[in-house]
């Protein structure tokens, strides 16, 4: 909504307000944590995004992590940055979801499934077989 008025002062030039804008936002935003690969090592970033239309805007994310198909826990709260590093340990699967506050506190709902699954892998704990000399 835009409005705006005109003040008289008795014959004097009308004056102009300023315009004020007022924004209804009745929906939560949206948001997703960005696709990672099958497997990676410790220390991998974590991405994401949010839009919440032509309403409020985010101010913030809230980050979940579940560890080996455990509960969701929350790994960030209220951030309004969108990546992070996650340690993790090798032989462990991180799955992902983001649930966004836009500014007027409308909060998305948590989604049915995580939005991204990774497993940490130790790259250097490959072993080559021995070789026998004769």
């Amino acid at each position: 909504w835009r409005n705006q008025a005109t003040i008289v002062f008795d014959v004097n030039k009308p004056i102009d307000t300023n315009v004020v804008t007022n924004t209804i936002d009745s929906l939560a935003p949206t948001s997703r944590v960005e696709p990672l690969p099958g497997e990676t090592q410790a220390g991998f970033a974590v991405t994401w995004s949010g839009d919440d239309g032509s309403g409020s805007g985010i101010a913030g994310y809230h980050v979940y992590v579940s560890v080996d198909g455990g509960p969701a826990l929350l790994w960030q709260t209220g951030v309004t940055e969108t990546v992070a590093i996650y340690g993790g340990e090798p032989d462990h699967t991180y799955a992902f979801y983001s649930v966004a506050v836009d500014r007027v506190g409308n909060v998305e709902a948590p989604p049915g499934l995580p939005d991204a699954v990774t497993t940490v892998v130790d790259r250097y704990a490959t072993f080559l077989p021995m070789i026998a000399r004769p």
